[in-house]
Formats: C-alpha cells, sequence, structure tokens
C-alpha cells in the first residue's frame, strides 16, 4: 500500500509541475512505469557492498633482456693504499762474466839527454791482468842524427825484450846531410800489441841503426821529458 501511496502521489506532482519533477524522482531512486499496465510497479535500488578482493594472479613471464647501456663518466683517482709488504727474496744469481777495468800506468823522465847510440834508453814495468787482453804502448820523446851524410837511427819499443809481431812499434829519422846539422825531432811511438799472459810485463824504449844502413850518432831525450805510458785493452774486433 505504501508503494502504491507513493506512485499516486508522483502522478498528482507531475500534472502539476511536469517533466522536470518526474526526472528529479527517477534522480532519486524511483522507477515509475507506465500507470496502465496491470505489471507496473515500483522498486526502490540501492547500492550493494563492496566485493572482497580477489586472490593474487600468477606471476607474469620474465621479459627479454633491455640494450647495454651507454659507459659512465670516469671516476676520480682514488687515495693511495698503504705501503704493501716485503716480497720473498729471490734466489741467487750466477755469477756473471769479468769485466775489464781500465787499467794503465805512467811512465815519466825529465831531460833524460841520453847520448848512447845503441841499447835501452828507458824501461817501464806493468802488472797485466787478463791473458786475453793486449798492451796498448805510446813513448814520446825526441832524437838526433849528427855527424854524418845518409845517415839513420831508429827508436823501437819491446815487451819482455822482444819486439811486437807481426808489426813493430819503431821511428825512423833519416839524414841526407847531417854532418854540421844537429837538428833534434820530436817523435811518438804507438801502437797495440797481443800479449798472451798475466803478471808482470816489461816495455822497453831502445835506439838503434835502421835495417840496411850502418851506424851513426844518435841521442834521446833533449831537453824535454820521455814519456811510457802504457795501458791493457780489450781484444780487436773479429
Amino acid at each position: 500500500m505504501a508503494i502504491c501511496s507513493l506512485f499516486l502521489a508522483g502522478l498528482l506532482i507531475s500534472f502539476i509541475y511536469g517533466d522536470a519533477t518526474i526526472k528529479e524522482t527517477e534522480t532519486l531512486g524511483y522507477n515509475l512505469k507506465d500507470s496502465s499496465s496491470s505489471n507496473s510497479r515500483c522498486s526502490v535500488c540501492r547500492h550493494g557492498r563492496d566485493g572482497l578482493n580477489g586472490r593474487d594472479g600468477m606471476n607474469g613471464r620474465d621479459g627479454v633482456n633491455g640494450i647495454d647501456g651507454c659507459d659512465g663518466m670516469p671516476g676520480k683517482q682514488g687515495v693511495q693504499g698503504p705501503p704493501g709488504k716485503d716480497g720473498l727474496q729471490g734466489s741467487t744469481g750466477k755469477d756473471g762474466k769479468d769485466l775489464l777495468a781500465s787499467q794503465w800506468k805512467d811512465c815519466v823522465w825529465n831531460q833524460i839527454n841520453d847520448n848512447k847510440d845503441k841499447g835501452l834508453v828507458r824501461e817501464c814495468s806493468f802488472k797485466k791482468k787478463y791473458a786475453t787482453t793486449y798492451l796498448r804502448i805510446s813513448v814520446s820523446s825526441n832524437g838526433r842524427v849528427y855527424g854524418c851524410s845518409g845517415c839513420c837511427k831508429r827508436w823501437f819499443v819491446t815487451i819482455d825484450n822482444k819486439e811486437c809481431a807481426p808489426a813493430p812499434i819503431d821511428f825512423s829519422h833519416y839524414r841526407a846531410d847531417a854532418k854540421t846539422d844537429d837538428d833534434v825531432g820530436q817523435f811518438l811511438l804507438k801502437g797495440n800489441c797481443r800479449i798472451p799472459k798475466t803478471g808482470s810485463v816489461k816495455i822497453g824504449f831502445h835506439i838503434g841503426n835502421c835495417h840496411g844502413i850502418g851506424d851513426a850518432d844518435g841521442y834521446t831525450g833533449y831537453k824535454q821529458v820521455t814519456r811510457i805510458m802504457i795501458e791493457e785493452i780489450a781484444p780487436p774486433q773479429a
């Protein structure tokens, strides 16, 4: 009965105010149907409660790997770390080959003024360290030939009283006419000689006659220094 009363009230209001009232009534939730229908009725609707949350779904498939990103900017230099511990001591190395140290000797005489025509002028001893090395010998002095024509004197070096072979270390001074001309000439004897021994070696500085020419008046070391320089050197290249 209450529903029918509401329906009749709606018709009366619709008649008085027109369609606007009917629309407002529909908005409030009343369902008005044609009154001529025998099955017409009115019902009031209201919102239901929220349902319960559903169950969690299944995990999806793994996605495809993405593209590699760009290299980042270089980082700042880090702080220097503390010194590391000392490493283990290495094994003892093999003995190395002997290196040739420079060995030399200089024998010097001032103004020897030696007037002999033949023989040993001066001698210098040297202690040789290696059997395979050579000796480099230099002799500087002066000399003259006097009182003759076509005459010659020879100054030369000996090692243990023998000249160096195959080539001697020597100097020859020839004069075409030296009867009245008493000229003194400066000279330097220099050469390398193989001496296959160790220990003491005697280096001699001599004067004598030239090959194939007779005796003449000779003189050595007039008013100057006479020097014998000896140096032990490595063998030459092959």
